[in-house]
């Protein structure tokens, strides 16, 4: 059972649900094919015939800094993407990131004056984008790595219709 799931009151309906867009990931995957290239396909190289250990060059142990770093930002962008949610109900826009450091962001739709959409030129080609819900009293509160970003905007904007 999810955040969204445990915020709903008794009036309330979940009408769209999604989590971040795998984009997330890409940093991971870049430290991962670059310790792929360093382990395999770059030469080993010693400084002084120096070897760690009797078998590794420094080249095995750059390769193994970068496994190390793929590794962790993958273990870092896993807990996000499954820590992470965005939905819309019958009466709120909400977000919810983290799970021992947790960011919320709850708006009620009556207090929605805008909804912005903001995606670069990779947001585009994967269609993923931020979006930025402009509330009353000036709040302007990002929904970063929303997947197709357009839907989330369509789907808000006609329920925003019905909760004025």
């Amino acid at each position: 059972m999810g955040y969204i799931d445990q915020t709903l009151t008794s009036d309330e309906e979940l009408v769209f649900r999604t989590k971040p867009h795998w984009i997330i990931f890409t940093a991971s995957l870049g430290w991962l094919f670059l310790a792929i290239l360093i382990l395999f396909v770059a030469p080993k190289y010693n400084v002084a015939n120096i070897h760690f250990y009797d078998r590794y060059t420094i080249t095995d142990l750059l390769g193994f800094l970068a496994l190390f770093a793929a590794l962790f930002s993958g273990l870092s962008a896993f807990v996000t993407f499954q820590t992470s949610e965005y939905g819309i109900t019958t009466r709120r826009i909400l977000m919810k990131v983290g799970f021992i450091r947790r960011y919320s962001e709850e708006i009620l739709l009556s207090r929605v004056e805008s909804i912005q959409v903001y995606q670069s030129v990779m947001g585009r080609l994967f269609d993923y984008g931020t979006i930025i819900v402009s509330g009353t009293g000036g709040s302007k509160d990002p929904f970063p790595y929303m997947p197709n970003p357009l839907n989330f905007r369509r789907i808000a904007q006609q329920h925003l219709d019905d909760a004025k």
